[in-house]
Parts: C-alpha cells; structure tokens; sequence
C-alpha cells in the first residue's frame, strides 16, 4: 500500500517526505511525561511493564535512509517506512462508552463525548487514504468546520498514507498524532482505535481543547470535550 499511494495519486506524496514524519521524536518524549499518564502499567512475574518497549528512540533520517527497500528493488518501501514491517505489536485497550446521565448517576468521570461517526469506501488498493474522505465526512455531519478541530490522531499504516492524509487536510503537523502514532509506538491488532480514543481524549483533557478527530483506515469518529455540548444522545451517522 505504501508504493501505491504514492504511484497513483499522481505525485501528492513525495517519498522523500515520509521519512520525515515527526512522530518517531515524539514518543519517547510522550513516554516519560504527563502526556503518557494514561497507560496503564502491567504487572507481569518478573517485571513490570509500563512503557512501550518497541519505540527506537534513536532513529533518523539518516539511519532511515540506510534501510533496503522490501518490494522493489529501486522503491521506497523500507522497514521503517510501514508499521507492519517495523514491529510486531501486542497491546490491548479499553473504552467505557454510555449516556451521560448514567454516567453521572455513577459518579464516573466524563473525559468525552461521542458526536459522531461515518464510515466511508475508497479504492481497496489505497485503503489507508481513508481519513482524507472520512475526516470531513464526519466533520460535516457533525455541524462543524475542519479548521475548528484542534487535535487529529490518524492511524499509521504507512508513512505515506499518512502524509497524504496530512497534506489532502491540510492539517497542521504540529495537531497531528502530538504524542507518536502507530509507527513509533506499534500497531496492536484490534486494539488501535481504543488506543487512538484514549489518546486522544487524554490529550485534550491536558490541553484544553475542545474538538478531535480519530481515524482508522476507512473509519471515522469525532469527540467533543466534556462541557462543550449538552446532547445525552449518541448520534451516529
């Protein structure tokens, strides 16, 4: 998928760009501070796990720019290029959804809400250009602008679907995955779009935002700050 994003969408992703995803520096930062509070440590018999131990927090463009390509023998597919190619990743996550006066009867903390959600298709050859359909699918649906939305956290498939993400959006780099995304961090199989919510909604509640997006490949959600919107209902559209 990598390569074919860049072949077919006639020159948007500049192989070059991808390896200059900032991501790879900012996880290991993310790692020791108040912006990774929210992982859970595991205790396991001899030691305790409570950080993410595939992160290589000294990789560069230049030691990027070392690796062989893996399909072409002349492509730019590389091993730091793709998150299935860079680490094998097991992980797990969880995410409490209910109707805010359940919540409330509970006593339970309210970190969010769940605005909306569309899902759209693209061509199964670009599957991971999801998010630059989605994102303003769901922004629209919601009522809202693009350019109103303060923090994005848009699954790494490969570099250059995520660029052609940020760059199709436009984005700005700096509201985009703050803390790392799945190349840095890792790709836990089924547990990715949790990861991404509790991110997300950890980041906001740090920062103060009020309004973020969270994309998978083909899918899309949209969270408001607690406070922001008085709705009990989930819509779903």
């Amino acid at each position: 998928m990598f390569w074919a994003v860049i072949e077919k969408t006639n020159g948007a992703v500049d192989p070059a760009e991808v390896g200059d995803i900032v991501c790879w520096r900012r996880v290991p930062r993310g790692q020791l501070t108040a912006e990774w509070r929210h992982s859970m440590p595991v205790s396991l018999k001899p030691i305790i796990v409570s950080v993410d131990d595939g992160i290589r927090p000294d990789t560069s463009l230049s030691s990027l720019a070392k690796l062989k390509p893996v399909f072409k023998k002349d492509g730019s597919t590389t091993a730091g290029m793709g998150v299935a190619h860079i680490q094998t990743t097991d992980g797990a996550a969880a995410v409490l959804l209910m109707k805010r006066r359940v919540a409330m009867r509970k006593g339970l903390p309210i970190l969010g809400v769940f605005r909306s959600f569309t899902a759209v298709g693209v061509d199964p050859a670009l599957m991971g250009v999801g998010p630059a359909v989605a994102i303003p699918a769901v922004v629209k649906s919601a009522g809202l602008e693009l350019d109103k939305i303060n923090l994005s956290e848009i699954n790494e498939a490969f570099g250059s679907q995520f660029v052609y993400c940020q760059k199709i959006l436009g984005l700005d780099p700096e509201n985009i995955n703050v803390n790392g995304g799945a190349m840095a961090i890792g790709h836990p199989l089924g547990a990715t779009g949790a990861r991404c919510v509790a991110t997300m909604l950890h980041e906001m509640k740090r920062r103060g935002r009020d309004c973020r997006i969270g994309a998978r490949e083909w899918e899309q959600q949209l969270f408001l700050k607690e406070g922001m919107w008085e709705w009990e209902t989930i819509y779903f559209n």
